[in-house]
């Protein structure tokens, strides 16, 4: 699954949150887009604390990710009888936005853009009991099946 070049592995002390929606705004007649202050934030900070993870030079072509995202456990599931252990996490934010505003976050790392992201697993969990929320993302560049089989 995760053959390739590069492969990077890290996680983020971070509340995950789901990508805020861009506003439109009119402005000398013309309609601009801004990102919300808590996205941009959250973008900002993510970026940061993974900024040591980050390549040294971008990632080219093809790329996988998997993205574990775990949300604070709320007091319902921190009874004696609920378990240790990690527990899904249903509800908002919707999954496909906590990996858009990763894929944001980090789009410096990227030769072209997040576009280059070709294969993606995620999931969406409730931390488990005395663990912090957290982001784990595993990246791989994925070999092109074509490169190298021109024997010229």
């Amino acid at each position: 699954m995760h053959s390739g070049k590069k492969k990077i592995v890290f996680e983020v002390p971070i509340e995950p949150m789901g990508q805020g929606r861009g506003r439109a705004v009119a402005f000398l007649g013309k309609a601009r887009i801004y990102v919300p202050d808590k996205t941009r934030k959250w973008q900002d900070k993510f970026l940061l604390m993974s900024s040591r993870y980050m390549p040294p030079g971008p990632l080219r072509g093809a790329v996988g990710i998997d993205a574990q995202f775990y949300f604070r456990r709320p007091q319902r599931l921190n009874k004696k009888k609920d378990p240790e252990t990690k527990v899904p996490h249903e509800g908002r934010p919707d999954i496909d936005n906590c990996l858009k505003i990763v894929l944001d976050s980090i789009h410096p790392w990227f030769e072209k853009s997040d576009a280059q992201v070709q294969t993606v697993s995620m999931s969406k969990w409730y931390a488990e009991k005395e663990k912090l929320p957290r982001v784990q993302i595993t990246i791989w560049e994925i070999e092109n099946e074509h490169q190298g089989s021109n024997n010229s």
